[in-house]
């Protein structure tokens, strides 16, 4: 039986049977990592050309990726694979990678994590702790290393690394569970100053360093993370924030944490509405827990018509401090009630969104704003 391993939790890499297969070329390894992250599915080619020339494919790009497919399943077969059963052409002209989870780091991190959050629910928190810590273990640097400008890398990159921080919290709170505050501070120190916003993973440090008896320490991050958030989005800290505070202050056992997918993104179900943006036809879109990303190209949460907005133009978070926007280095900007914003910002009921020529109401979920549209053409 034929050995193959594919890692995208890195820089892209093949082995088989233990050495390394060469994919040399960004658009050769986006195709293998397209086929990998849709695994036993039959990817159509259309959209395989649209995603490796980033939805301007030129003339004779059906004749190029039938090139690198070709040339990928040459080196299959000179690594001692069967192309023919690992890179099968299906029906209607689509292509399938036919490998096992375990023969990918994206499909090991998935299963481990999935059985990590079975067992933190079962109270098993030394299992959770191993099954995340093997998760964690199958990144080996930046999500597709080395594709960086390429649309469809970057919002891999994005979304898995979102992943990688839920499961980070969720070992955090496993080991704070087992008693074992302190193994996870210099984690989450390094997380925290990473991601200044991020106010669950301050929450966690301000609970570990509490615990480990360090209470002066635990004041002085839960006031850093009270400034972050009141110069960065006007915000007040969370209750709970405040709450651990006060623990510290009168010195009273710090409070659990609550379960790590309250406010971090999820692999697998969807999750309920929080909120709405309402389009200039008067359609609207849900916002869920799993947040929002917006943009021209056709793989966003919520397409937008519009010549003046990116690919992969502003993507709507929810956090303990509310509901973020943030801009993902879109070339036009995003505006809120007419203001440019700096890279992030709290949005709330009533404001305006505006990205490229599109104006975006955001609003409370009531009546009379269910999910009606996943596309909105340009108009303010």
């Amino acid at each position: 039986m034929t050995d193959l391993d594919i890692r995208l939790l890195g820089p892209v890499q093949l082995t088989v049977n233990g050495r390394p297969v060469p994919v040399r070329g960004r658009k050769p390894q986006v195709l293998l990592a397209m086929l990998t992250i849709n695994r036993r599915r039959g990817v159509s080619a259309p959209l395989l050309v649209d995603t490796i020339w980033d939805d301007e494919p030129p003339g004779r790009a059906m004749a190029g990726l039938h090139g690198y497919v070709a040339a990928l399943r040459r080196e299959l077969r000179s690594a001692g694979a069967d192309p023919g059963t690992v890179l099968r052409t299906v029906a209607a002209g689509c292509y399938r990678l036919d490998i096992a989870d375990d023969q990918c780091d994206i499909g090991r991190f998935e299963h481990s994590r999935s059985a990590g959050m079975v067992a933190a629910a079962r109270g098993d928190h030394a299992a959770a702790t191993a099954d995340f810590t093997t998760a964690l273990a199958q990144w080996s640097g930046e999500p597709l290393a080395g594709l960086h400008g390429i649309a469809f890398a970057e919002r891999f990159a994005v979304d898995v690394t979102e992943w990688r921080l839920s499961v980070v919290t969720a070992r955090a709170d496993a080991e704070f569970a087992r008693g074992h505050a302190t193994s996870v501070l210099d984690e989450l120190t390094a997380l925290a100053a990473a991601h200044p916003l991020r106010e669950g993973l301050w929450q966690r440090l301000i609970r570990a360093l509490h615990a480990s008896g360090r209470h002066a320490d635990g004041l002085a991050v839960y006031h850093r993370i009270r400034r972050n958030l009141a110069e960065e989005l006007g915000a007040d800290p969370d209750p709970e924030t405040d709450a651990l505070r006060d623990a510290i202050v009168h010195r009273r056992p710090p409070l659990p944490p609550q379960p790590a997918s309250r406010h971090t993104a999820t692999l697998g179900s969807g999750s309920a509405p929080i909120a709405a943006l309402r389009g200039p036809d008067g359609r609207t879109v849900e916002i869920t827990e799993r947040g929002l990303r917006i943009g021209r190209g056709a793989d966003n949460d919520l397409v937008l018509d519009d010549t003046r907005v990116s690919r992969t133009h502003a993507r709507l978070v929810v956090r303990c401090a509310g509901l973020v926007i943030h801009d993902l280095a879109s070339t036009n900007g995003v505006y809120v009630n007419g203001d440019q914003i700096p890279g992030s910002a709290r949005v709330s009921e009533g404001d305006v969104i505006a990205l490229g020529g599109t104006c975006l109401r955001v609003e409370s979920l009531g009546a009379g704003t269910r999910h009606t549209a996943a596309r909105f053409d340009a108009a303010c």
